[in-house]
């Protein structure tokens, strides 16, 4: 019986750990797609209409929040603790989801659809208006491809969820080039984009049909859900607009083809919070029945546990893209940036507001599981409210800079909020860690100011001897417990 658990837990562990490692990678092959298509996009359709793509991207996301209802997330919370035969349960769960959703997708297209002359008058300088018009589909597509995705991971089928993401999010891009390179048209290769995409989603559709039948919604589960997922959605709306709406400041204020500068920094930045990715997932999927089981300490462990992990990874990656993703865009895009003023100031306003969204992730699982999902919605739109003033006072005065800083203030106030209200007990060695871990990015300075970047090889030089020097350090002042960590593969 011991080495039946035994093996149990190792097959648990391996399972954990693989399926870390695809999600990782996933989204890091996710968010370079910006990077690896961008020269394409630019040099076919230019600056501008990619600051009209950027802005139909940013519109779906919106219009996605509302249109889900959130209730792809009572999946995690509700739905994951079914065994895989409870076919009857399972199916029930999901035609709930799906029918609301499926009618409120149809709402969200039309809004689009109409919000459409708005959008390209007042901040798109006219632009784009029948690819505005087109991306409408993209609502329907998005409501579906969201819930069925959450549906798989709640089932614990991260690497199906893996080749789905990228079949879902990194496919569209690369059919969205190879339309603009047969006609540089935005609205020719935003059909490639639409029509990749719905082939994505209609596969997953199918395999998800093969495991479950087909059953009315339930209303009192539907209830049930609403309940749970309607302060979730107004949080994601919230959420949104949050990350999103300095690109219609400024849009308004600027031009097109800022919004397109200020969305490549702000997608590489971005990797700050991708890296919460398979923390969240493990959190979402695995803790709900500890927590309800009554082992909040144990959640709380596991939550500071990966918190630590998390800065580690994240400093270190913050300093390296403060300081190198000039010449980074230089010589791999070929654009030289060295007009913007103040450009690593933008970097790192920017990568230190999505730093504060990042840690703000760990204190999710705790709202979720006590179900008080409303609490976080009331901060989120004092951040709103707090990121849309600063950014109507500041883009005027200090252009993107000041997008950069409204973002690093808006996601502060959401940080100080959760960390006062939903307290992970952090000890003072915890603070003592992270201190080791800014002392770990000093040697990542120095090699910037004395080694010149002059090639992609002095560049990629640099970037491996700072990462070499931050991990020394990081292991000689003992941020990380090698037992600790050794334990996760043994």
């Amino acid at each position: 019986m011991i080495d039946n658990d035994h093996t149990g837990l190792k097959q648990k562990k391996r399972k954990v750990i693989s399926d870390s490692a695809v999600l990782s990678i996933v989204e890091v092959l996710i968010r370079l797609k910006g990077i690896i298509f961008l020269p394409v996009i630019i040099a076919t359709i230019g600056l501008d209409h990619y600051g009209v793509f950027v802005q139909i991207l940013v519109n779906q996301f919106l219009i996605l929040s509302f249109c889900t209802l959130a209730l792809g997330m009572a999946f995690f919370r509700y739905t994951s603790q079914f065994e895989d035969n409870d076919v009857y349960n399972l199916s029930i769960d999901f035609w709930t989801v799906i029918g609301p959703s499926a009618i409120l997708s149809l709402i969200g297209a039309a809004v689009i659809y109409v919000l459409s002359p708005i959008i390209s008058e007042q901040i798109l300088d006219g632009l784009g208006l029948s690819s505005l018009r087109l991306s409408s589909v993209l609502v329907i597509i998005g409501v579906f491809g969201e819930q069925l995705s959450r549906y798989v991971q709640s089932r614990r089928r991260f690497k199906l969820f893996g080749l789905y993401n990228i079949a879902y999010q990194l496919g569209p891009y690369l059919g969205f080039c190879i339309g603009l390179l047969i006609k540089p048209d935005l609205f020719f290769g935003l059909q490639f984009y639409i029509g990749v995409q719905f082939v994505a989603v209609i596969s997953l559709f199918i395999i998800v049909l093969r495991t479950i039948r087909f059953c009315l919604p339930s209303l009192s589960r539907l209830i049930k859900f609403i309940r749970y997922s309607w302060g979730l959605m107004f949080s994601w709306i919230s959420g949104g607009l949050l990350s999103k709406i300095d690109r219609y400041f400024i849009g308004y204020f600027l031009n097109p083809a800022a919004i397109g500068i200020y969305n490549i920094i702000y997608a590489v930045a971005s990797f700050l919070d991708m890296y919460t990715v398979p923390f969240r997932k493990y959190f979402d999927v695995y803790l709900p029945k500890e927590w309800d089981s009554g082992n909040i300490t144990k959640v709380k462990g596991q939550l500071k546990e990966g918190l630590l992990y998390y800065l580690i990874i994240s400093v270190g990656t913050l300093a390296g893209l403060t300081l190198y993703l000039k010449p980074t865009i230089f010589f791999l895009l070929q654009k030289d940036v060295s007009y913007i003023p103040n450009f690593e100031l933008l970097v790192f306003f920017i990568g230190i507001g999505l730093l504060c969204l990042g840690i703000s992730r760990f204190y999710d699982p705790i709202i979720k599981f006590k179900e008080v999902n409303h609490l976080k919605l009331g901060i989120l739109v004092v951040a709103v409210i707090v990121n849309a003033a600063l950014n109507y006072f500041f883009i005027p005065l200090y252009g993107l800079l000041g997008a950069a800083i409204s973002t690093f203030f808006a996601y502060l106030i959401v940080l100080s909020f959760l960390g006062v209200l939903f307290r992970l007990n952090l000890k003072p060695v915890f603070f003592i860690k992270v201190t080791g871990m800014m002392i770990a990015t000093i040697p990542i300075y120095v090699l910037y100011r004395l080694v010149e970047v002059r090639d992609i090889l002095s560049l990629v030089l640099c970037i491996t001897m700072g990462i070499t020097f931050f991990l020394l350090i990081i292991l000689f002042l003992r941020v990380i417990n090698i037992k600790r960590l050794k334990s996760f593969f043994v």
